[in-house]
């Protein structure tokens, strides 16, 4: 379940003109605290949410690719 809150804030990071707060995405992804956020995010795709530069939609169709991506992350 984790790995597809993680998947959604880098697709809203990544298809996003600006650059949501950190502690709202956190919030809306399911997060209780934007620190856990953070680490949780990184420790998965390798930098922080904030270096996810806006309007990157590769990266976020890369991460995840439907059925099959969310069947390899079980």
């Amino acid at each position: 379940m984790r790995e597809r809150r993680l998947a959604h804030a880098l697709r809203v990071l990544a298809e996003s003109s600006r650059r949501p707060k950190l502690a709202r995405l956190a919030h809306d992804c399911g997060f209780a605290d934007a620190q856990v956020f953070s680490r949780a995010f990184k420790r998965r795709y390798g930098l922080s949410p904030m270096r996810v530069e806006p309007g990157s939609a590769p990266i976020a169709a890369a991460s995840e690719s439907g059925l099959l991506g969310w069947l390899r992350d079980l």
